[in-house]
């Protein structure tokens, strides 16, 4: 299990947690990283933060509330904010 900075534990790496957003976002595999700043991902939008909600929800049964990713900036941010486990 992983714990970042901020001390929220993860159970799936990053690599495979990106290829689960890539698939929400319906983009190519292996094209985001996790340094990829939200804003400049041409498919993050408002339908985009539902279809990771849901993602998220569906994979992990975790609910995370939009709050909590609304002030993330990049991919890892999100990462970050979200619980896998």
């Amino acid at each position: 299990m992983n714990t970042n900075a901020t001390g929220v534990s993860h159970g799936v790496a990053v690599d495979n947690w990106l290829r689960l957003v890539e698939q929400a976002l319906e983009v190519e595999p292996h094209t985001l990283s996790s340094s990829d700043v939200l804003t400049n991902i041409s498919k993050w939008d408002s339908l985009a933060v539902v279809q990771y909600l849901a993602m998220v929800d569906r994979q992990f049964g975790v609910t995370v509330r939009y709050e909590q990713i609304a002030s993330c900036r990049t991919l890892d941010d999100l990462f970050s904010a979200t619980p896998t486990s």
